[in-house]
């Protein structure tokens, strides 16, 4: 089984860090989904968001919007959630998964 993600949308805002600088366009909230696919094809899907600070990042560090990836952003969704928010996420698409290959055969009749 493999997990992957699709962001769907970043919200942004003009946001000032500690330091007194502003961060244009910086991103502040993610809505996503993450998928667990089986050997088979088949497919469960989470949908979450993802409020993000960043009050912390220094102006060296920032990545302006235009410059980011889909990978980047998937990096501070995981580290913005704990363990324990993760392991949930994973169970319910887990669970999921499972309400989708259990077999519903036609009736023998």
């Amino acid at each position: 089984m493999s997990y992957s993600w699709k962001i769907l949308t970043l919200h942004t805002n003009d946001e000032e860090n500690s330091d007194g600088d502003t961060l244009s366009k910086a991103v502040i909230r993610v809505r996503w989904l993450k998928f667990l696919t089986d050997e088979l094809g088949n497919k469960s899907k989470y949908l979450g968001y993802t409020n993000l600070d960043p009050s912390s990042t220094s102006s060296e560090d920032f990545i302006s919007f235009e410059d980011l990836t889909e990978a980047t952003v998937i990096s501070w969704i995981e580290a913005a959630h704990s363990p324990d928010f993760t392991a949930g996420v994973n169970r319910a698409l887990e669970r999921n998964l499972k309400k989708i290959v259990i077999e519903k055969p036609d009736l023998p009749w």
